[in-house]
């Protein structure tokens, strides 16, 4: 899966895995280092056929059985930190699938009170249910630089690195601490940023989420474009990797 891979999928329909691999009756092991934040999460496998997920020893998943359904474990990283995960899966016959993700938890509070655009009243109003804080967004339903800080200090990279880009996502690039480095290629846990345009006055920032071996990456992100189609609190999407104009590359914590 990669060092710092937050999600997994693979789908080989009724096709082999790869080279000198049967079509049927195979298994594979998927290891990967990956942060936590501190607290409880949700873990999430869709598998066809068998699956069991481990969390540094300890199994929070296990249906190794043949199906074709979705599975889901809790898992307690405590404080928080980096913890070995290894999927062990089995295909026995017929379509062969596997994913694996941790879905957001959005009362996280790298998304809430620890987040800076959150506490200034730039989230979209669905994240103030019970706050004295107000919404500025207006009809918003997101905003990609508050979903950015939050979801990079969700993975575990430095607030305070993060929070020296406190302005619109156009600016983040000039805004951004020394720790901060700015790159041509994409790589995990990177900051996507697009310039203003006249479209979009500005800028775009995402996360990447996974790099490609095609040329593509994917990435998460949220959009602050109220009355319009990019109206949306959060989505994932795959791009090409020349698509943003440069890439910030954010220290860990």
């Amino acid at each position: 899966m990669g060092s710092g891979s937050q999600s997994f999928s693979r789908d080989w329909g009724f096709g082999s895995p790869g080279a000198g691999v049967n079509a049927d009756n195979f298994s594979a092991r998927v290891t990967t280092q990956r942060y936590f934040a501190p607290g409880r999460h949700q873990i999430q496998t869709t598998s066809d056929d068998g699956v069991r997920v481990t969390i540094n020893g300890s199994t929070v998943i296990n249906r190794l059985v043949d199906q074709n359904s979705t599975n889901t474990g809790t898992f307690d990283a405590g404080n928080g930190g980096t913890f070995s995960v290894a999927i062990d899966y089995y295909e026995r016959s017929g379509g062969a699938k596997l994913s694996f993700d941790v879905p957001i938890s959005w009362n996280l509070a790298a998304y809430r009170e620890n987040n800076i655009f959150w506490t200034s009243g730039n989230a979209p109003s669905s994240m103030y249910s019970n706050s004295t804080i107000t919404t500025k967004l207006g009809t918003s339903l997101g905003n990609c630089t508050w979903y950015v800080n939050g979801r990079l200090q969700q993975l575990g990279y430095s607030k305070a690195a993060l929070d020296t880009m406190s302005g619109n996502a156009t600016t983040w690039d000039n805004t951004a601490g020394r720790t901060v480095t700015s790159s041509s290629t994409p790589q995990v846990g990177a900051i996507a940023q697009w310039d203003a345009t006249t479209s979009n006055p500005l800028g775009h920032v995402a996360v990447v989420e996974r790099v490609n071996s095609d040329g593509t990456i994917l990435i998460s992100q949220s959009s602050y474009s109220p009355n319009t189609l990019n109206n949306y609190f959060y989505k994932i999407e795959t791009i090409a990797a020349t698509a943003p104009t440069r890439f910030l590359i954010v220290p860990r914590a």
